[in-house]
């Protein structure tokens, strides 16, 4: 239960986060986002049932509008590039023809500003 409301808020937080990019600091976009995967071993570390080799993760789909040129990108620390960074990653999916759908995938959630308030992951 406690691991569905954490979906739940993550995707309600990535959402409205993503929704708040701009064209040219007017018009806002809705992005998709989809195929929510969520790890927290960190929990489970706490509570004695840690699996081994497992991290604190997530990882979805993100979809921009067809007319929005640029690329998601991780707004707590725009230092960040999303194409190269190992751990803080929103890449372009290269299956995808129309080039409008990224993978995102975080693997250290305190370098790309993911927050843990009240048992909920905030990604921003």
């Amino acid at each position: 239960m406690e691991y569905e409301k954490s979906l739940k808020y993550i995707l309600i937080h990535l959402a409205a986060i993503l929704s708040q990019i701009c064209v040219q600091g007017v018009h806002a976009q809705d992005y998709d986002v989809s195929d929510i995967q969520c790890t927290f071993n960190s929990e489970s570390a706490r509570s004695g049932k840690a699996l081994m080799g497992v991290k604190d993760s997530i990882s979805a789909r993100l979809r921009k509008p067809e007319s929005f040129k640029g690329h998601p990108l991780f707004a707590d620390d725009r230092g960040i590039d999303p194409m190269t960074d190992p751990v803080c990653q929103i890449r372009p999916d290269i299956s995808d023809i129309t080039k409008l759908t990224y993978n995102l995938h975080v693997s250290d959630f305190s370098k790309c500003g993911v927050l843990k308030r009240n048992k909920i992951r905030n990604l921003y």
